[in-house]
């Protein structure tokens, strides 16, 4: 593909113009963005990280309550003056407890007792806590805010826990979904002290859902949310969201990966959190952890939708800070805080948010990037239009106008182009840009001018050599064509008994004005022919004239030989000695056959020619004289003129009525179609089989027409000659009368 002057003039300015917007744009993407990105997810991350500190202070400030209000009350005196349950009255109340009614006398001694009113004092006053209730030593329960899911709660873990810590300590569990208060929530268990014994066990529901809206928000903008996640993928609770249904939906499995401790894809991690950049909307196969709940047990309805959400599948990309929720609570016993539900804390946003002050000023960076290159650039062509392209384009006119005035053979077209080559120089006088190419201009009319006048004297002689050199070939062609056979000699002569006929046929078609190709057919006897085809290498002049020299070679030998192979080993001997003088290297393949009509027979020798091929009309065969292959290890058979001394192997075969020879060169089986693809020996048979009928003049003149509808109409790049062979019956004998 070519370009001109003026389309190189814009490429160039919009190089130059592009490379420093193109470079200011990727510094701000790959290195400004890079870095505001980076400084963002970390930001994130310092975000969940004090959401989660605050999360952990919170909590432990209220278990730090509950844990002081124990101590502080008159709640183990009042335990320890309650009247004791007796065994048969727990087992009683243990069996029916979930049959009582709300007004029901058992059930009111447990909500309504001076005990169940100094726990719904400190609920009132610490709402965060969805339930509260107190047991006795034995496991039975005393007092409480509401119905609890059991009477006895010995056979607890976390009621055998708490009944053996020491005062002020406490036991936690969670966060799980908590049956009788209907949350999620921390469990909270601590004994309860008079003195120095333990009277009761009480335990409080801290409801985690309503403790997440308690913590402030630090970090606030359009679109960022707060999520505190469980580790096995679902959400537990979502700020700002007051309806949002606890593990109702599910965060994507890169980050789910990343809550595990693995490495982000993209972004980086520390022991206390991190960020990365993928998606959160995209949901994960929840792979529950081991204790962990499943929604469909304890949350029907969040569980629908959960799976509802499992089928929306959002493409966008989102920053997201993490962080491990850690409770560090002094009072809590460390197996317990080692034992708890993991949680993170999820602040995330999406990138189009995030990354939107970055986008505006790409934009920014963009629109007047391209004004300014817009303006500069058309300034750029005004000037280089005036003081570079017009001059070149005048000088390219010129020069064009100049080399066509060379190109035509026609006198009066050569005339018009010079008198046209004249007045686009003249043009040339425009030309004023004061710097070389002013200079460059000024010289080429000098030269122009200097050509135009030596061109014509140069037509001249030019016209006068050409006239010359194609007489020379014209006389040099029917010369040659003077040397083929113009007349098939008589063989058999007339009268000659039980001699089969023969019929001769040539078809001649040089690819230049001389050809490289020679064929000759002699007599030898009244009843014996001989037939000599000769293919020189190359074309042209020098080939005709060595197809000058075999004409002469051979004839000194027509009729006084009868044995082919003896033809061209003559032949060889005197042709290679001449060559041998002038010190040329050429060669010639070439072909003899002698053909008895009266013995019905004929002898061949090839000096590497291709083998003729034989047609037998009778059983419709058609194939080479010679296998493709065939190597005689006695004689060279060597072509013409490559070794004095070469040998060559004469073959016999018989003659029969209605078979035929034919003999080509390679220009034949070597024309090249359009593809490249040369006709060859298989198509060339083909076309044998198609005419084996025809008589042997139609069969010649089907090959060439074949050949050239092969090539397409396009000229052959080598000579062709074929030569048909047809052995007829005896001719009958007329007797004079």
């Amino acid at each position: 593909m070519r370009f001109s002057i003026r389309a190189k003039l814009v490429a160039i300015l919009l190089v130059a113009s592009a490379l420093p917007l193109l470079a200011g744009i990727v510094s701000v993407e790959y290195l400004g963005f890079r870095d505001f990105r980076r400084n963002q997810g970390r930001l994130y991350q310092a975000s969940a990280a004090h959401f989660a500190g605050s999360l952990g202070q919170l909590a432990g400030d209220q278990i730090q309550r509950l844990s002081d209000w124990s101590t502080l009350s008159e709640l183990g005196a009042e335990m320890k003056i309650a009247p004791p349950v007796t065994a048969e009255r727990a087992e009683f109340l243990q069996q029916n407890w979930n049959y009582f009614f709300k007004d029901s006398p058992e059930l009111k001694a447990v909500t309504t007792s001076l005990v169940a009113q100094q726990l719904h004092a400190f609920q009132k006053r610490n709402d965060l806590f969805a339930e509260i209730f107190v047991t006795d030593n034995k496991g039975s329960l005393v007092a409480a805010t509401n119905r609890t899911s059991d009477y006895r709660q010995s056979d607890e873990e976390w009621w055998k826990r708490a009944s053996r810590l020491p005062e002020g300590k406490a036991w936690v569990e969670g966060i799980g979904y908590d049956d009788s208060s209907g949350v999620h929530a921390l469990e909270i268990s601590m004994p309860v002290r008079y003195g120095n014994q333990t009277v009761g066990v009480l335990k409080a529901v801290l409801n985690v859902s309503a403790l997440f809206t308690h913590v402030p928000v630090v970090l606030e903008e359009a679109g960022l949310r707060h999520d505190v996640v469980r580790h096995d993928g679902r959400i537990l609770a979502r700020l700002g969201d007051s309806h949002y249904a606890p593990l109702s939906h599910h965060i994507s499995r890169p980050v789910l990966n990343v809550l595990r401790s693995e490495q982000p894809p993209n972004g980086e991690t520390r022991r206390d959190g991190g960020w990365l950049l993928t998606s959160m909307d995209r949901p994960a196969t929840v792979n529950l952890l081991p204790g962990a709940q499943n929604p469909s047990i304890n949350n029907p309805k969040g569980n629908a939708q959960a799976h509802s959400s499992h089928n929306t599948v959002t493409g966008h990309e989102d920053l997201i800070g993490y962080a491990n929720l850690e409770l560090k609570i002094p009072n809590v016993h460390k197996t317990a805080l080692e034992n708890l539900t993991p949680l993170s804390v999820l602040v995330y946003n999406d990138t189009d948010h995030v990354f939107a002050p970055v986008y505006r000023q790409l934009k920014m960076q963009g629109v007047t990037g391209f004004l300014l290159l817009t303006t500069f650039l058309f300034l750029g062509l005004v000037i280089a239009q005036r003081k570079l392209v017009t001059p070149l384009r005048l000088l390219r006119g010129a020069a064009a106008g100049l080399a066509l005035t060379a190109q035509l053979e026609d006198e009066g077209a050569a005339r018009a182009a010079q008198d046209k080559a004249r007045e686009l120089v003249a043009q040339l006088q425009k030309v004023n840009t004061k710097d070389e190419l002013e200079d460059l201009a000024h010289d080429f009319i000098i030269m122009s001018q200097r050509v135009l006048s030596y061109h014509e004297q140069l037509e001249r002689e030019l016209s006068a050599k050409t006239g010359e050199i194609q007489r020379d070939l014209k006389i040099a062609r029917e010369f040659q064509e003077s040397l083929l056979p113009r007349e098939y000699p008589e063989v058999p002569e007339a009268g000659l008994q039980n001699a089969l006929s023969l019929s001769f046929h040539h078809v001649y078609q040089p690819a230049t004005t001389v050809c490289g190709d020679f064929f000759d057919v002699f007599k030898i006897s009244e009843g014996r022919a001989g037939v000599f085809i000769a293919d020189v290498m190359g074309h042209g002049a020098r080939s005709a004239l060595v197809t000058a020299i075999l004409r002469t070679l051979l004839q000194d030998l027509a009729g006084h030989e009868d044995d082919p192979a003896h033809i061209l080993e003559q032949v060889n001997r005197h042709f290679a000695g001449i060559l041998r003088g002038t010190g040329q290297f050429v060669f010639a393949s070439a072909f003899c056959m002698v053909i008895d009509t009266v013995n019905q027979n004929m002898s061949f020798a090839s000096a590497g020619h291709p083998a003729p091929l034989v047609i037998e009309r009778e059983s419709g065969n058609v194939q080479p004289l010679l296998p493709e292959d065939y190597m005689d290890p006695q004689h060279i058979n060597a072509a013409l003129g490559l070794d004095a001394d070469s040998t060559y192997t004469r073959h016999s075969r018989a003659l029969q009525p209605g078979n035929a020879f034919v003999l080509y060169t390679d220009g034949v089986i070597e024309a090249p179609a359009p593809d490249k693809e040369e006709f060859g020996t298989e198509r060339l048979c083909d076309t044998l089989r198609q005419h084996i009928e025809h008589p042997i003049a139609r069969i010649c003149r089907s090959i060439c027409e074949d050949v050239n509808e092969w090539m397409k109409g396009a000229p052959s790049p080598d000579d062709i000659c074929v030569i048909g062979v047809e052995i007829g019956p005896p001719r009958p004998v007329v007797m004079p009368r």
